[in-house]
C-alpha cells in the first residue's frame, strides 16, 4: 500500500496458493527390471508430480534345464527362462569330486621291490594308486664262514630271514705272531749280518740287516803305492780286527805337482790389455816372412820349466810341438790359438777350438800372434829344472830381453795395420 502524503510504500507477503492435484494414475508399468512410475497434475500450475508407486517384478524362471551334467573331474551346466521377458540364466553347477574307496593292496612289496594300494571310486570307476616302500631285508646275525688267519681274510655272512639272501663280511687278515729275532749271519768290518723272526703260525718271516761294524784302524800309515806324474800316490792303515785296509788316503811328496797350469813363454797378456790384469796368459809374435824355427820355453806355475815349445814357420804356414824336459812329466789339455794380431788374441781368447799339433795351419798376413797353454804333472826335479827370465834365451839375450823385443814387434805391427 501507498502513503497518500509521503509516497512511501510497504508490503506483507500472502500465503502461496495450494496445488490442486488430479489424481494419481500410472504412466509406466512394473516390468522384470523397472519398478512402475504413477505421476498427478496441479490444475492451478500445471506442474508434474511423479512417484514410485511399486518395485522391479523381477524375473519369472520357469524349470531347471541340465545343459552339461557336472562329472567327478568336471563342473555342469544348467538353464532357466523367464516366462515374462524371454531372458535365460545360465548357472554353473561345481564338479561333483571323486568318492573314493577304501585302499586295496594291488602289489605286495618285496625287500628289494616296491608294492602298490589301489582305490576305486564309486561314481566314476577311476582309480589312484599309493606307492609301498620296499620291506627291507630282515638279516639275522653274522656267522663266520671262513676263520681269518694271518695269511689270509676271512669271510662272515647273514641271511635275510624273509628272502634268504646272504651279505658277505670280509674278516681282517690277523697279524703275524712273530718271535723274537735270532741271529743268522754275524756282521763283520766289511759286510753286513742278518737276523730273521718267524711267525708262529705260518711260514712267514722277516728279515733285517744289521750295519757292518767298520774296520777298527791301527792309525799306523803305511804305502802302498807310490807317486808318480801319472798318478798320486796311496797310503793305508791296517784294520786290528780284520787285518785288511783300514783306511786309505792319496798323497803326494812336496816335490811332485799335480793339474798344474803350463804356459810357453811370451808377452804377458796383461802388458796389452788392462782386463788380463789377472790373467797368466802370454802371447808370442812370429814373423810370417821369413822361414824359421823357434824354441820356446814350458813354464809351470812358480816358474818351473817343464820343456819346450817348438815352433817352425814355413811358407806362410805355423806348426807347434811340444817337448818334455823329463819323460815322466805329463801334458795334458794341451791348446794353441793363432791370432793375426795382438789386438784379435786379446779380444778372443779361450775362443774356439785347439789348433792341430806336430803339423802345419795357414796363417795370414805378414805377422801373427800365438798363444800355447797346457795342464801339466812334473816333479821338481831330475830335468825340470826352476826358470828364471834372465837366463839365456835361444839366439842370444835374456828371456826379458825376448819378450821386450816381441813387444815391439807387436805395437810395430799393430801400427802398421792401423
Amino acid at each position: 500500500r501507498t502513503c497518500s502524503r509521503c509516497g512511501s510504500m510497504e508490503s506483507k507477503p500472502t500465503e502461496a496458493l495450494k496445488h490442486k492435484w488430479s489424481a494419481w494414475a500410472v504412466t509406466q508399468p512394473a516390468d522384470c527390471y523397472n519398478a512402475a512410475i504413477e505421476s498427478r497434475n496441479c490444475s492451478v500450475c500445471y506442474v508434474t508430480e511423479t512417484r514410485v508407486s511399486g518395485a522391479a517384478l523381477g524375473h519369472s524362471y520357469g524349470p531347471v534345464t541340465v545343459i552339461a551334467a557336472a562329472t567327478c573331474d568336471l563342473p555342469g551346466t544348467t538353464q532357466q527362462t523367464c516366462s515374462r521377458c524371454g531372458y535365460v540364466k545360465t548357472t554353473v553347477v561345481p564338479a561333483l569330486l571323486h568318492q573314493w574307496g577304501a585302499w586295496v593292496q594291488t602289489l605286495t612289496p618285496t625287500c628289494t621291490t616296491g608294492g602298490a594300494n589301489t582305490s576305486t571310486c564309486s561314481r566314476c570307476g577311476n582309480t589312484k594308486t599309493q606307492a609301498l616302500n620296499p620291506l627291507g631285508h630282515q638279516f639275522g646275525a653274522y656267522a663266520v664262514v671262513t676263520p681269518a688267519t694271518c695269511t689270509h681274510a676271512g669271510l662272515s655272512e647273514r641271511t635275510c630271514a624273509r628272502c634268504g639272501q646272504k651279505e658277505g663280511l670280509a674278516l681282517a687278515q690277523l697279524p703275524h705272531q712273530l718271535g723274537p729275532w735270532q741271529g743268522v749271519k754275524a756282521p763283520t768290518c766289511t759286510e753286513q749280518g742278518l737276523e730273521v723272526r718267524k711267525c708262529a703260525t705260518c711260514t712267514y718271516q722277516e728279515n733285517r740287516s744289521l750295519k757292518a761294524l767298520g774296520h777298527k784302524s791301527d792309525e799306523q800309515w803305511y804305502t802302498v803305492r807310490g807317486a808318480t806324474t801319472s798318478r798320486r800316490g796311496l797310503q793305508a792303515t791296517t784294520c786290528t780286527v780284520c787285518g785288511q785296509n783300514a783306511r786309505t788316503r792319496n798323497f803326494a811328496p812336496r816335490a811332485f805337482r799335480y793339474e798344474v797350469d803350463a804356459l810357453a813363454w811370451g808377452v804377458p797378456a796383461s802388458m796389452l790389455n788392462a782386463g788380463f790384469l789377472t790373467e797368466p796368459d802370454r802371447l808370442i809374435w812370429l814373423d810370417l816372412t821369413t822361414d824359421a824355427s823357434y824354441t820356446f820355453p814350458l813354464v809351470a806355475e812358480n816358474a818351473w820349466l817343464i820343456g819346450t815349445a817348438h815352433v817352425t814357420v814355413r811358407a806362410g804356414s805355423v806348426a807347434v810341438s811340444l817337448g818334455k824336459a823329463s819323460e815322466p812329466t805329463l801334458l795334458t789339455h794341451r791348446a794353441w790359438y793363432l791370432f793375426p794380431d795382438a789386438a784379435s788374441a786379446t779380444a778372443a781368447r779361450f775362443a774356439g777350438k785347439s789348433l792341430p799339433f806336430d803339423q802345419p795351419v795357414r796363417a795370414e798376413g805378414d805377422s801373427c800372434v800365438i798363444s800355447i797353454s797346457m795342464q801339466t804333472n812334473y816333479y821338481r826335479g831330475n830335468e825340470n829344472q826352476p826358470f828364471d827370465e834372465r837366463l839365456l834365451a835361444p839366439g842370444g839375450g835374456s828371456y826379458v830381453d825376448l819378450v821386450d823385443q816381441m813387444l815391439q814387434q807387436m805395437i810395430s805391427a799393430e801400427s802398421t795395420n792401423e
